[in-house]
């Protein structure tokens, strides 16, 4: 060999580290593998979370009991907003130290029989949520007369400090 390199006090000659057409190519498959085998554990990673389960803060964690109140029942207070803002929609919340209140207005209405049904009441990670249906009253029924009407609901439920997200 002409070629040498010097390494601290001895002289290598190149020639020694010239490697077959053979060998390399096995040095490369073994590259190739081993960047495959990364990237496979890497998205393998990537996918799972480490092992980590990924939370959806609106997963529901418990049913919420409710009670639908009557007119009668409604605190005055929470009737006054109530009337104030019946002509539009609406959605409010009012809490008075021992109870919750979710109120939830459908504005004016052409006339009666309309109903508000609850779907859904239920505590998650970042607030209670709340579903509710407008039940439209069947075209069957003959009507006199045409009397706006305003449906609303009165919701009330345990005192809790987390939001309310109206579905």
């Amino acid at each position: 060999c002409i070629k040498s390199f010097d390494i601290g006090d001895r002289l290598i000659p190149m020639c020694m580290y010239r490697i077959s057409g053979k060998r390399r190519k096995i040095q490369w498959q073994k590259r190739i593998w081993s960047g495959m085998l990364c990237m496979v554990f890497s998205v393998g990673v990537l996918l799972t979370g480490c092992g980590m389960e990924a939370i959806n803060p609106m997963d529901k964690i418990r049913d919420v009991d409710y009670t639908v109140m009557t007119q009668e029942n409604i605190p005055e207070e929470v009737l006054r907003e109530v009337d104030k803002r019946k002509e539009k929609e609406f959605r409010m919340t009012f809490r008075d130290g021992e109870n919750l209140y979710i109120c939830l207005g459908y504005g004016e209405k052409d006339r009666g029989g309309y109903s508000i049904s609850v779907l859904d009441l239920y505590e998650a990670k970042n607030g209670l949520y709340v579903q509710t249906e407008l039940v439209v009253p069947k075209e069957e029924k003959p009507v006199d007369r045409v009397v706006p009407t305003y449906p609303y609901i009165v919701i009330k439920t345990e005192y809790q400090e987390k939001p309310v997200v109206f579905l």
